[in-house]
């Protein structure tokens, strides 16, 4: 499968809520939290949504009128970070 029509879902034990201009996430298991802003928010609904990493980059170049390349990296780092917190899994 290429890179960018990866998808990726949210893991068990996690829960979220969206606040003015961020979403905080918890990992019921670890207790341990994170928070995205605004951008991060709109990645994580639509990771909620089964979207693929190919969508989200679109989504962002799109939305935020910037060039695929920066999409790209943006959206590649935040994903790093949460499967890095296991928040989220590929599937």
């Amino acid at each position: 499968m290429s890179k960018a029509l990866e998808k990726y879902k949210i893991c068990e034990n996690i829960t979220w809520r969206e606040t003015a201009d961020e979403i905080v996430i918890l990992n019921l298991q670890t207790s341990e939290y994170y928070s995205a802003n605004s951008i991060g928010s709109e990645i994580w609904e639509l990771i909620e949504k089964n979207n693929s990493k190919d969508k989200i980059i679109n989504f962002l170049e799109q939305e935020y009128k910037i060039n695929q390349t920066e999409a790209q990296k943006d959206t590649t780092d935040f994903l790093k970070n949460l499967l890095k917190l296991k928040l989220i899994q590929k599937i």
